[in-house]
């Protein structure tokens, strides 16, 4: 849902940002969560695709990385040290709604929509 968000706000805004969504342990090519693309669904966000495990490579290639709470920020900075300069932790501490609910799910993506919206201002205003 972050990269969806992320990834329509840039564009309403003209940024070039390409955002990329992948987990730790994520079960790779897993189909996204239908909770996930209902609750985007009603933000008129229209989202699908599946699962990808972050590896090195990804994050060679991204200039920064963010884990969705001190947790998996600090689990990324572990996994991989040298790239932990460009690791931080999502703005706000986001919790997993992965297997509950569609009000989890749209929870979940308010929590996030703030945090992304302090995303784009920093890089709008230079600061990432």
């Amino acid at each position: 849902m972050a990269q969806a968000l992320l990834g329509n706000e840039a564009k309403k805004r003209g940024l070039d940002i390409l955002p990329l969504s992948a987990g730790l342990y994520a079960n790779e090519g897993e189909k996204y969560s239908q909770n996930a693309r209902l609750a985007l669904k009603e933000k008129e966000i229209e989202f699908d695709g599946f699962s990808k495990r972050l590896g090195k490579k990804d994050l060679e290639e991204c200039d920064f990385a963010f884990g969705m709470n001190s947790a998996i920020a600090n689990a990324l900075c572990a996994s991989f040290p040298e790239c932990a300069e460009k690791i931080y932790v999502f703005p706000k501490e986001i919790s997993d709604p992965y297997g509950k609910d569609l009000n989890a799910y749209k929870d979940c993506l308010e929590e996030i929509k703030s945090g992304t919206d302090l995303i784009v201002k920093a890089i709008e205003e230079k600061k990432l």
